[in-house]
């Protein structure tokens, strides 16, 4: 019954957008909402999970960031670590040091779960709560599924004005901290007018622990934002400028490089993607001409270090936002651009490494059309999907298949540089598995229902 409490306030809150009446209708006092959703999880035990288990154990990552200099306290020791968090249609599971699922959520058909985050130390999971009305709320919960906390964005962010209700829109976890950094959207009480983003271009941090939250930069003021693996800077992209600053709030650069706005053809603005390095000096990205269709389409390769300092690093002629399957990929190291080339009736895609410089192009992978899965941390080697296979290609020009017979292959992450977690049924069973590249397929957990999403501790 007490579950019922997070449907039945998100549906108030529908209602209140929908407004189907015409007649005028108070506005919803926030608290109402974060007391349902606080009930709702507190009234929910933790418990062991659904799904059958094997004897595998997830490998934890390769090394813990340095704790950085922050104004958040440090961490305490945990009993539990959560290594491998999974969203499993309406539920939330962590898998432990152990190896062994836990139910730290569970949502009626009303609302869905998705983006789990995990803290460095392993002892916080954060997820969104969605509503059907684009309405979202931010928790977080223990690794052992215990003391579920609303962070309460709709009753303390109070930007986009009297007439919409804020909700937490992309959020990351600080290194070495249990202090989040999120920015926010806005859902119209009335309803949606139109398409569009309906974002407030804003960033804002709260401390997990005390429940603190602070603005950090205001309304229109930034669009994406990236946290260096050390957690002292954060990379800002919006449609017409890139920029730095430290996490602290010091140190504010908006417009590092700044570019006319990207022709995406829709209702959203392109705000660059951004790849840190391992170490934190530096970031990189792909940026795209004006107009990605024109017949002189390019892209400019940047570099921009953690002091503001930008260097652009080569042009390279084509459609590096809608010519294939991957738009342009920076590795880790900024050593590398990964980008695919379709062909013109659709029948096969090709994956290409370029360098950084520009100075060397290698066609590495010829295959039906496909889609990335993203550099290994050690930027040696490229992960891809395509139609009944999966394969790591290097920068040496190698390929390795993973998952061999895996279907419906949704999500992969890597866990270090030889090992990969991913999403997908392997004889007929469902469920998260790990692989040793080169060694056979491990169950994790079993019975996987539902739409998957990843997380793994960095």
């Amino acid at each position: 019954m007490f579950r019922k409490l997070i449907a039945l306030s998100f549906l108030m809150l529908a209602g209140l957008a929908c407004n189907l009446t015409g007649a005028t209708i108070a506005t919803p006092d926030p608290g109402i909402l974060q007391t349902a959703v606080a009930g709702t999880l507190t009234a929910s035990a933790p418990a062991t999970a659904v799904p059958t288990v094997e004897a595998a154990t997830p490998v934890p990552p390769t090394a813990t960031p340095e704790p950085p200099a922050t104004d958040a306290p440090s961490p305490a020791p945990v009993a539990s670590v959560c290594n491998i968090a999974y969203v499993d249609g309406s539920q939330l599971f962590c898998l432990n040091e152990s190896g062994v699922p836990v139910l730290l959520a569970e949502m009626g058909v009303e609302v869905s779960l998705s983006s789990p985050a995990i803290s460095s130390d392993g002892a916080l999971v954060a997820y969104s709560i969605d509503s059907i009305e684009g309405m979202s709320q931010l928790i977080v919960v223990d690794a052992d599924g215990a003391n579920p906390r609303l962070v309460d964005v709709a009753g303390q962010v109070l930007t986009g004005g009297p007439d919409a209700v804020n909700s937490a829109a992309t959020f990351q976890w600080q290194a070495g901290t249990h202090t989040i950094f999120f920015n926010t959207r806005y859902t119209p009480k009335g309803g949606p007018v139109g398409p569009g983003e309906y974002i407030n271009a804003d960033l804002w941090k709260v401390n997990v622990d005390t429940g603190e939250i602070l603005n950090v930069l205001s309304r229109q003021s930034a669009g994406l934002f990236a946290l260096s693996p050390d957690g002292q800077y954060v990379a800002l992209s919006s449609p017409q400028s890139v920029g730095v600053m430290r996490a602290d709030g010091s140190a504010i650069n908006l417009a590092v490089i700044t570019f006319p706005p990207v022709i995406t053809y829709s209702e959203y603005q392109l705000k660059p993607p951004v790849v840190w390095n391992p170490d934190s000096t530096f970031f990189s990205l792909v940026l795209p001409s004006a107009d990605p269709l024109a017949p002189d389409a390019s892209a400019i390769f940047y570099r921009i270090t953690s002091g503001g300092a930008a260097q652009a690093l080569a042009t390279l002629p084509g459609n590096f936002l809608f010519g294939g399957p991957v738009a342009g990929d920076f590795s880790p190291d900024g050593q590398f651009v990964a980008y695919g080339r379709s062909e013109t009736d659709g029948s096969a895609a090709t994956l290409f490494f370029v360098s950084a410089d520009g100075a060397k192009t290698q066609s590495l992978f010829k295959t039906l059309p496909f889609f990335g899965l993203g550099w290994s941390p050690d930027s040696q080697r490229y992960a891809l999907s395509v139609e009944g296979a999966n394969v790591v290609v290097g920068v040496d020009g190698g390929s390795l298949p993973f998952a061999p017979g895996a279907v419906g292959l949704t999500e992969m992450r890597w866990l270090d540089n030889e090992v990969v977690v991913f999403a997908a049924e392997v004889d007929g069973q469902r469920g998260i598995y790990q692989q040793r590249l080169g060694q056979e397929v491990q169950l994790l957990a079993g019975g996987v229902r539902g739409n998957v999403s990843l997380a793994v501790r960095k």
